[in-house]
């Protein structure tokens, strides 16, 4: 077992004895996966079994008018999971801090918050701070990490403001953990809540580095991106879970200053120039169904998912290594069919099965795209547990 993780465990465990004396609250979640995955590369099959774990540690400390919340994140990604620009991914391990942000009660409804912000269970989810209790997707906009403000107001609906700035002196992300690693963003954030459906616009201003020999490193801005969704999630009366997300982007990128000979530059798989604006569009529809068994006497759920991504869509869902996640690169088609049972409140057994067929590929340099005809298919089995 890797050392950085049994003491991160220790403290996780040490944390959860303490909390009561402290209004310390503390979740921990471990998700151990194993699985089989089939990758169709033009024309060409590839095939591997991988495992992984990722172990998260939720905490929030509170006292009067202040909270301070906290999120590690211990990651061992399996290899050949995720694909983007149709890129065979190796396996990697991270240790990271995900968020760390103080809240200030301004009022019994007006909080102010700033800090490092985690988006790595989507804007439209409730479920981000109980791995068992989150839904299995909900995922389609926003998969990040940004350092920012946040207001917000929450009386009879929820109302957030933020701004949130990224960039690569600053706040390094992993190397190659995200698409995006070496990138800088400004980003202005709307996220409004009522009942049971959720509203998102946000404004990003993109920079990356440029490739120029004598400006390598330098931040240059590669254009502006706007996503807007809503979404529609519920719980009925015998806690089946039911949503759906639309999103929609529009992006105006050049990236002509970014690259080698900063000029235009075309190839294969890349393309520096000015694209003018491209617009594009996703959804997400999901069911998560459970079943009371006399035989089994334990609460069975399966699930279906389809999810749609247009020629030109574009999100913040970036992580390389990612699992059952949409990440932008998925451009096309995608079902997923899982079952589980719960054995208890804290711990949950599934098996998923996932077919992907992507019609375009993304070209490094922008949004442009060029047609493909690649699949993948993906089968694993994950426990979940919460301690």
């Amino acid at each position: 077992m890797n050392y950085i993780f049994l003491i991160f465990l220790i403290f996780a465990i040490f944390a959860s004895n303490v909390s009561a004396s402290y209004n310390f609250r503390n979740y921990n979640t471990v998700e151990a996966i194993a699985g089989k995955g089939t990758i169709e590369l033009n024309s060409h099959h590839k095939s591997s079994y991988a495992e992984g774990m990722i172990f998260n540690s939720y905490n929030d400390f509170r006292i009067n008018k202040v909270a301070v919340k906290c999120t590690l994140n211990y990651t061992n990604h399996p290899a050949n999971y995720s694909i983007t620009y149709n890129e065979i991914i190796p396996a990697k391990t991270f240790f990271e801090l995900s968020e760390l942000y103080l809240d200030y009660h301004i009022t019994s409804h007006n909080v102010l918050s700033i800090g490092v912000f985690s988006f790595k269970y989507g804007a439209f989810s409730e479920y981000t701070r109980i791995g068992i209790a989150k839904s299995d997707a909900l995922t389609t906009l926003y998969y990040i990490n940004i350092p920012g403000v946040f207001y917000t107001y929450n009386n009879n609906f929820k109302l957030q403001i933020g701004y949130g700035k990224r960039e690569s002196k600053y706040y390094k992300l992993p190397e190659n953990r995200y698409e995006r690693s070496s990138d800088g963003s400004d980003i202005l954030f709307l996220f409004l809540t009522t009942n049971n459906l959720k509203f998102n616009f946000s404004l990003s201003k993109i920079y990356y580095d440029s490739l120029q020999p004598h400006k390598f490193n330098q931040s240059k801005k590669l254009g502006t991106l706007k996503l807007a969704g809503i979404g529609y999630h519920c719980n009925d009366e015998f806690d089946d879970l039911y949503y759906s997300i639309l999103g929609v982007s529009e992006t105006k990128f050049n990236g002509s200053e970014i690259s080698p000979t900063g000029k235009a530059l075309h190839g294969k798989n890349f393309n520096f120039s000015d694209e003018k604006r491209k617009y594009g569009y996703s959804f997400l529809f999901g069911v998560k169904k459970h079943l009371l068994t006399q035989f089994f006497n334990k609460d069975i759920f399966v699930g279906y998912e389809y999810f749609r991504a247009s020629k030109y869509w574009t999100s913040y869902t970036t992580d390389l290594y990612n699992v059952g996640y949409y990440s932008w690169g998925d451009l096309g088609n995608s079902h997923k069919i899982y079952t589980g049972i719960e054995i208890n409140p804290k711990t949950k057994i599934s098996v998923f099965y996932q077919y992907q067929k992507r019609k375009y590929m993304k070209l490094k340099g922008g949004n442009s795209v060029k047609t493909i005809n690649d699949t993948d298919t993906k089968l694993y089995l994950r426990l979940d547990l919460l301690f």
